[in-house]
This record gives C-alpha cells, structure tokens and sequence, in this order.
C-alpha cells in the first residue's frame, strides 16, 4: 500500500498547488508566461509523473481500500479525480460496480462485444459513447440496477462538476480551466476508453464451446494475460486481466501466484476448447496494433504463450491460435436474452456470480 499513499500525497502536494498556480498565471502574469505554465509546465507534470500513477491509483483502491475508514477512502477522489477530469465519485460506480458486475456483457456500458473490435471506426464509435455517453447512460445504469443513492449521487456530482467548471472559467480564467480541467477531461478519458477496448479486444460468442464452469474459465472468454510484462511492473499487475475480472478484490501482489494456480488447474483439463489467452513480453497498446494492422500472425508467432491443457498438451500451429482470436475480434448479437441456448445460460449465470468477487470498497 506504501506504493499507493506515496502516490495520493505526491499528487497532493504537488498537483493540487500547481492547479492552483495555474488559475493564478491566468489572472496575473503576462499571458505568454501563463500558457507556458498551464499549456507546457502544468501538463508536462501531470502527464509525465501523476496521470499513470493516479488512474492505477483510483483503479486499485476503488478494488481494495486504502484506509479502514470508508470516507477517508472517498476524500481522494472528491479532489483528485476532477484534475483527471472526472466528476468525483464516477469511477466507483463505473468500474467496480457497473463494469466488474456486469463484466463486459449486455448491462456493461463500457462493454466492447457490439463492436467489430478489429476496426478503427468501430474503436471511434466506442470512444464516442465512453467519453460522451457515459454521464447519461451510468446514471441510467444505477437507476435500472435499483442502486437509488448511487443514481442520486453520481447526478449530483456530475451536475456539480460541470456547473463549477463552468464557473470557473465564467468567473475567473477560460484558458486556466481549460488546462487544468478540460483537457485532462479530453485526454484521460480516451485513455480509459484506449485501456478498456485493448484490455477487451478477443471475447467469445456466447454460444462459444469454451467451457464455462468457474469463474476462471468464464473470464477467460472476455480477456487476456499479460506475463513478463513492463506493464505489470508499472500498473499493479492489471496485465493479469483475466485474473483480475475473476478476483478483482485480490492484492496486487497476490495476482502472479493466482494466475500459476489457474496454470496449474488447467493441466487437467479435459476441454479442447479451453483457452486462456496469453502474450509475453508484450502490452495492450502492441496486441492491439497487431490487431489493427492485420498482423495477428506476427503476434501470435512472437508473443503467444500455450498453456498446455490435457486435451491439448502440445502447442497448436500460429494458424489455428490465428483462427480462433479472429473469431473472438467480430461483434456479437446482444440480443440472445430473447432465445438463449445452455451455454448462454451459463455465461448470464457467471455475470451474476461475479458481484461476489469484487473486494470490499462496495460494502
């Protein structure tokens, strides 16, 4: 956790007052001195030393709790997540909740299964509805989910994020408040858009014959691991994805040892069809540009990792690995619910299961 604290007050400290220098360049310096402040020092800063360490940061306490006290817990997030240009209290609702219960499937706003995930202007279209859809249909969410104090809250905040921000640039300085808040509200969010549509590029039909009879196993139709990966060293293990979704309310430092575990498990599997998606030596940003530029081949060939199974001890060819992400890249129908077959079932199953692994933070 020491790793987490040193991140809040750093971004306290140093963050916050340089926020405030900003708004302060606007109203008082010469005008060139204030665009370098805010347009070159302000944004150089937080992009450079805060943004990665500050999203892991709200990403992995939203999970595990960084203090026994539940609004100490919350007290970050009312100031640091408006200078990530996020209204206070949003990412609670979309990620531990909406995302990790709904789990990428049909309830999932963020969900990446209505898209043709090989295709730019799909990921354009996606990037759209996660940065502007998001602040009507989360509310919508919560109210759908009878989550009544979440829909009341998340309307506040974000009505009150918006209504200061527009404040500030009425009262006291556009070009500040477009520094310090709109273009983090720009930037940051393409990056969670970026890191959630890389992180859920191959998902399977949901009449696939993968198996589905753990959590583990459910996972694995939704994302991929990461090992030996710079990413891991950097993000608190979030490489682990399918680890992760399975047991978000795992420590960091527990992800590794969990991930061998499932190794070790699926040496006596029995199902052919049993795939859990791994690259080495890799990160979400590289498989997707494989992905994009036709060349899953080369992925496959440079970056893969079999994890034998009994069905299948020895290592498929690059074209059947090829093959089978193809087939978990295209759109898939979010209309089963009308004529579900047993294996759908299983996969609506799971989705409910989930919500009893997502860590304390939801109480």
């Amino acid at each position: 956790y020491l790793p987490l604290l040193h991140m809040m007050v750093s971004a306290t400290c140093v963050l916050v007052p340089l926020a405030f220098m900003v708004y302060a360049s606007f109203l008082y310096a010469p005008f060139w001195l204030a665009c370098f402040m805010g347009f070159g020092v302000y944004q150089y800063v937080r992009v450079q030393f805060f943004m990665n360490g500050l999203l892991h940061f709200r990403h992995f306490t939203s999970h595990r709790p960084l203090f026994k006290s539940r609004w100490l817990n919350v007290l970050p997030n009312l100031y640091l997540d408006p200078l990530m240009g996020i209204p206070p209290l949003v990412f609670l609702l979309h990620h531990p909740i909406m995302h990790h219960m709904a789990n990428n499937g049909i309830y999932d706003i963020s969900t990446t299964e209505p898209y043709q995930r090989d295709s730019w202007l799909s990921y354009a279209n996606y990037w759209l509805r996660f940065q502007l859809g998001a602040y009507i249909e989360l509310p919508m969410y919560a109210w759908n989910s009878k989550r009544y104090g979440w829909f009341f809250g998340t309307l506040a905040t974000i009505t009150t994020f918006f209504l200061a921000v527009q404040y500030l640039a009425d009262t006291q300085s556009g070009y500040a408040t477009f520094c310090v808040f709109f273009m983090p509200w720009i930037y940051d969010h393409a990056t969670d858009a970026s890191r959630n549509w890389c992180q859920h590029l191959f998902v399977v039909d949901y009449d696939d014959p993968a198996p589905v009879e753990t959590l583990f196993d459910y996972n694995c139709g939704l994302a991929y691991n990461l090992v030996d990966s710079l990413e891991n060293r950097t993000q608190y293990n979030e490489g682990y994805h399918v680890i992760h979704h399975a047991w978000g309310g795992h420590h960091w430092s527990q992800v590794p040892d969990q991930f061998y575990e499932c190794v070790d498990k699926l040496a006596t599997n029995d199902n052919e069809n049993t795939m859990c998606i791994t690259f080495v030596r890799s990160d979400i940003w590289e498989v997707w540009r494989h992905v994009v530029a036709r060349k899953l081949p080369k992925l496959v060939k440079n970056h893969y990792v079999h994890i034998p199974t009994r069905a299948r001890p020895s290592p498929p060819t690059v074209g059947e690995v090829v093959t089978k992400l193809e087939a978990r890249l295209n759109k898939l129908d979010q209309r089963w619910r009308k004529g579900p077959s047993e294996q759908a079932k299983k996969r609506k199953l799971f989705q409910r299961q989930k919500s009893q692994n997502l860590g304390p933070m939801l109480g």
